[in-house]
């Protein structure tokens, strides 16, 4: 079973807290080492990069985009 959640965070108003992903559009970065699969952890790792507009995660992945959710 594969859970991600997207979050957005340039517009609050736009899409933030979306549950799913969509395969059309791709990551940037790629973590499945399982120590950035938690909303704390791949959240954080959004926030300290200015590149990242949005994140998912589950399983033992965290993913950044630089598009808006």
């Amino acid at each position: 079973m594969a859970f991600f959640l997207l979050i957005q965070y340039s517009s609050p108003t736009a899409g933030c807290g979306l549950v799913g992903y969509t395969k059309d559009t791709a990551a940037y970065y790629f973590d499945s080492s399982g120590t950035k699969n938690t909303f704390a952890a791949c959240s954080a790792a959004c926030k300290a990069d200015a590149q990242c507009k949005s994140f998912g995660y589950g399983e033992a992945n965290c993913m950044l985009f630089n598009v808006d959710a």
